[in-house]
């Protein structure tokens, strides 16, 4: 691997630079090496440290609980009331 600071050409797997001694990975919470200079884990894709934090995904119990609630939000004010004008419809027949 090349040295971004020296550009000495050390063996692969190192993670220091046997000429000036900079840092040539850096490790994500993951355990995988990237090397320097990303923002982002090359294996799980999460930020390395100095990289924008991205929010976390909501999980599908998120999402199903909220689109329940719009759901239930929209039967109550569009359908509740249609069902009331049908059942006194048919109680005027």
């Amino acid at each position: 691997m090349k040295c971004p600071a020296c550009k000495f050409h050390n063996a692969a797997g190192i993670k220091f630079c046997g000429q000036c001694g900079q840092r040539l990975t850096i490790a994500c919470r993951c355990g995988f090496q990237n090397q320097p200079g990303v923002k982002f884990c090359g294996e799980c894709g999460l930020p390395l440290d100095g990289a924008p934090q991205m929010p976390e995904p909501h999980s599908d119990d998120d999402t199903r609980r909220r689109e329940f609630s719009e759901a239930r939000r929209l039967f109550l004010e569009i359908g509740a009331p249609l069902r009331a004008d049908q059942a006194a419809r048919e109680l005027t027949r």
